[in-house]
């Protein structure tokens, strides 16, 4: 009578061990059955240590197993039947006595790449690593590094040397200082990630000398005065105007036009960051509230702010006639890439030159001028309140926001001519004698 007993765990173990443990041979691993899910691991009998890992894909793969230093590790050597068993028995024996010397395979394998790692390699790791980076920001990293170091972008870390950095730095300081500056905290913050990232056979740090480090000591950063612009109030009107003209200039772009005309309108009127404003989806406007919600922010905390009554005529318009999911759509579906080029058009027209940031400047000197809490003007561009004690105790809500935006917008409207003229108001007065 067959016992029909449950094997006990000895018995059990002994049973998996002479199943899977044999004499490794090409015929006999050709006969492996593929297991319904996962995988199953074979062990070969005349090399101790080596494996075959078979998965239900129908993948099989030689792999050498052994603890070093008390740590188990793995190392692959190849696809089965690609490299015979006498192949994988011979690289299996030389992995191992590596091992028995102290050597880890796979650190020296990832060492050897890493003494490879090109700047371009290291730009991608980086966005790997630091995943929270905002879009924008990793395109302003690609930009910056690809358009002023090109010629180094395939070139290994470990050869940029400091006097290449530092004959880059004068070079570049000598046309486009503030560039210059930029360019080379890029490369710093490439260079410090490296420094933790990649690391020899041994598991030290690759990269030992920060070669930027040169111009801090030699004290030769550019010293660029911060861009102040702004435009004044007797600017508003012709800009505005510029804005019309762009949109009449280019009869066969009308909607790709249009769109630029209510993003540039938008951003003034909001305060808006470039990015903030060019990401915003429907499903972010709440009209029945008349209110909006920032999610793309740069503190990564939403904002909900009111729809002002020209906003709001605004998005009507444009929903109207949408044509994706984005309020500001640039080619096909996706949200609009590269405002700056409707910026540098109508600068071209009426000869005021702005930038997105320069209207969030505006923006925000308008509502000083108009006597606008600070702490709702800081609540308005998303600002942090930083250490003020009285912030705290203010519980903000979209609507005491209502009241400053729109008559943020009310005076930007009558400067632009688009709503009957207020008396101007200088900015600049008005900032001495708020002082």
């Amino acid at each position: 009578m067959k016992d029909l007993r449950p094997l006990s765990p000895i018995k059990l173990r002994r049973l998996i061990t002479m199943e899977t443990t044999f004499s490794f041979s090409k015929s006999k691993l050709l006969k492996i059955q593929l297991p319904e899910s996962g995988r199953v691991t074979y062990k070969d009998s005349e090399v101790k240590g080596l494996q075959l890992r078979v998965s239900y894909t129908g993948t099989k793969s030689f792999l050498v197993y052994k603890k070093l230093n008390g740590k188990p590790k793995r190392v692959t050597l190849g696809q089965f039947p690609s490299m015979t068993v006498e192949h994988a028995r011979k690289n299996a024996q030389q992995e191992i006595a590596k091992m028995f010397d102290g050597i880890d395979p796979n650190q020296a394998k990832k060492a050897k790449r890493n003494r490879g790692v090109t700047l371009s390699q290291c730009l991608e790791d980086y966005f790997l690593v630091h995943r929270r980076l905002a879009e924008s920001t990793k395109l302003d990293y690609r930009s910056v590094i690809k358009n002023n170091m090109s010629e180094w972008m395939n070139r290994p870390l470990l050869d940029i040397k400091r006097n290449d950095v530092a004959a880059k730095f004068r070079h570049m300081s000598a046309d486009k200082p503030a560039t210059a500056n930029k360019c080379m905290r890029v490369l710093r913050a490439l260079f410090n990630f490296a420094h933790g990232e990649y690391e020899d056979d041994m598991g030290n740090p690759m990269i030992l000398d920060n070669p930027v480090t040169r111009i801090s000591h030699n004290r030769e950063w550019n010293k660029v005065e911060r861009r102040q612009g702004i435009l004044k109030p007797n600017d508003i009107k012709p800009w505005w105007a510029a804005i019309d003209r762009m949109v009449e200039a280019e009869p066969s772009q009308h909607d790709t036009a249009g769109t630029l005309a209510d993003y540039l309108r938008f951003v003034l009127c909001t305060g808006m960051r470039r990015m903030e404003a060019a990401t915003i989806r429907w499903e972010n406007i709440d009209f029945r509230n008349d209110c909006m919600t920032v999610v793309r922010t740069k503190n990564k905390k939403p904002l909900t702010l009111p729809i002002t009554s020209y906003i709001k005529e605004m998005l009507k318009r444009r929903q109207a006639e949408k044509v994706s999911e984005y309020v500001f759509n640039g080619r096909g579906t996706a949200h609009l890439k590269d405002p700056k080029k409707a910026f540098d058009r109508v600068g071209e027209i009426c000869g005021i030159r702005v930038t997105a940031h320069d209207l969030r400047r505006t923006f925000i000197s308008i509502a000083e001028s108009l006597d606008i809490s600070p702490y709702a003007v800081k609540k308005l561009v998303n600002h942090s309140m930083g250490g003020d004690v009285t912030a705290g105790y203010i519980v903000w809500d979209v609507e005491r926001l209502r009241a400053p935006i729109e008559k943020i917008n009310e005076y930007i409207l009558k400067q632009a001519g688009a709503i009957e003229t207020a008396p101007v108001v200088s900015l600049e007065n008005k900032r001495k004698k708020t002082i």
